[in-house]
């Protein structure tokens, strides 16, 4: 029979210095068995990166799976799988390690000698102890969590005095529950479901040297997201707008308070949210804090390094290779990039579409009267280029939302493959994609927020229409 195992092997690098360092890295190899699924893939879900998500994923193929990804030490992690719910387990791994399992009536069955550790995970998803969902009562809300946050503590106490568990394992689970609480708590004012942050504070008192100087949970996205979330809702007074002032204050507390690999991931964490509600006086804040700061982890380098990218096309002119494409109007006629952006000294909106695009779609219609308010307004242009390859297509969605202004300053992309200079410059991987030119054909901002977020796109338009008059 064949089996689905998770093997950790702890290996030796030696580094070169004045003494041998002995780095272990744990490689952990997964091979298995899953009968008659209808799962498509298996993947190891974790908070490690950056972003939480799958560490590692693998197709199924005939009822297997392998795949390998390194693990430094232990973790509490998800095995889930993808397309079918057979499998959705949170267990703790450790280096030497060697997980097993195999799905036996739709359920994980799990094997070898760290099987009582596993099968925890099991004994949880049968007792289906959920957090409620925020009802609008935010002091009942907070009490159910806290009866739901006794409940799993219970229930992790009752396993280890039955069962044979080593320390480490309870503290780790400790620990997660603790996160997880904690999130929860805060949940309802991260979503925009209340504003009630002193309800909060009343409720529990968040001890900030206790509660999120842990760098070992570092690995917990629970974790990584209380320490943004409290830092930013909690210890100060956000008000929703992502201005430069809050920008400032947040970047002043991690500095005054974190140090070390919290400090980077809690600043990585801040220029990934206000690059994606970007406004054009936070640009040179988000610039000097890159230039600034050192991240040395791998995932927190490369997620700062595609905000920098994007920082240094603003307030520029396109590249001439880009510029220089030229594309069709509904008439048949061409015209480059850039003359289109030169045609006149207004504030230009790129709207990058498609006819098979729906929230391309919802968006236009749904924010058409607001568009529409901006232009009289601020002057703001609407130019709409579809990546449709089908010319057809596009002529025929264009003419259907007429009535929603999609017959003036529509234009296709010829040819819009990934190699096209504009799809790769805007890097236009998903859509709708809002650009955003200032009255002298700079382009201001990229992948801006969506129109219907109305309240911030015009605080946007209002700050470069009055930075274009001065």
């Amino acid at each position: 029979m064949k089996k689905l195992s998770i093997i950790l092997n702890l290996l030796l690098v030696f580094g070169c210095s004045n003494q041998t360092k002995f780095v272990p890295i744990s490689t952990i190899t997964i091979s298995g068995y899953l009968p008659n699924t209808k799962a498509k893939k298996i993947s190891i879900g974790s908070g490690i990166n950056f972003y939480h998500g799958s560490i590692a994923s693998r197709n199924i193929y005939n009822d297997s799976v392998n795949f390998v990804f390194d693990l430094l030490k232990p973790e509490i992690v998800d095995i889930y799988s993808v397309g079918a719910f057979e499998i959705s387990n949170k267990i703790y791994i450790k280096p030497g390690d060697s997980v097993v399992f195999e799905i036996v009536n739709g359920k994980p069955k799990f094997k070898g000698k760290n099987k009582v550790e596993h099968d925890f995970s099991n004994v949880v998803n049968q007792k289906k102890i959920f957090y409620p969902k925020y009802d609008g009562d935010l002091s009942n809300f907070l009490k159910k969590c806290d009866t739901i946050f006794s409940q799993k503590n219970k229930l992790l106490l009752d396993y280890s005095n039955i069962n044979k568990v080593n320390k480490d394992f309870i503290a780790k689970f400790k620990d997660e529950y603790r996160a997880e609480y904690v999130f929860k708590l805060i949940s309802p004012i991260v979503f925009n479901q209340t504003e009630d942050v002193n309800t909060l504070k009343k409720h529990i008192l968040i001890d900030f040297d206790q509660e999120l100087q842990r760098k070992d949970l570092l690995g917990s996205l629970y974790f990584k997201n209380n320490l943004k979330y409290y830092i930013r809702y909690y210890y100060n007074d956000f008000d929703g707008s992502f201005s430069k002032e809050q920008f400032d204050n947040e970047t002043t507390f991690i500095n005054k308070n974190l140090q070390g690999k919290l400090k980077e991931y809690a600043l990585a964490s801040v220029i990934e949210t206000y690059s994606k509600r970007l406004l054009p006086n936070t640009i040179d804040g988000l610039k000097d804090l890159i230039e600034n700061n050192n991240f040395t982890v791998e995932s927190y380098r490369a997620e700062v390094q595609k905000v920098n990218i994007l920082l240094s096309k603003l307030n520029n002119k396109i590249p001439f290779v880009v510029g220089n494409i030229e594309l069709k109007e509904l008439s048949d006629s061409s015209y480059p990039l850039q003359t289109i952006l030169d045609s006149n000294t207004k504030i230009k909106v790129i709207d990058f579409w498609a006819s098979w695009c729906g929230p391309c779609i919802d968006e236009i219609k749904i924010s058409d009267s607001f568009r529409k308010q901006l232009t009289e307004r601020y002057g703001v242009q609407w130019i709409y280029i579809s990546t449709d390859t089908e010319e057809v297509k596009w002529k025929n969605r264009a003419k259907e939302l007429s009535v929603f202004g999609l017959l003036k300053n529509q234009y296709i992309i010829i040819d819009a493959n990934k190699d096209n200079p504009i799809v790769k410059y805007f890097n236009l991987e998903t859509i709708p994609h809002y650009t955003i030119f200032n009255q002298k054909g700079k382009m201001l901002l990229d992948n801006a927020s969506r129109p219907s977020d109305s309240i911030f796109f015009e605080r946007v338009i209002k700050q470069i229409y009055e930075a274009g008059k001065k």
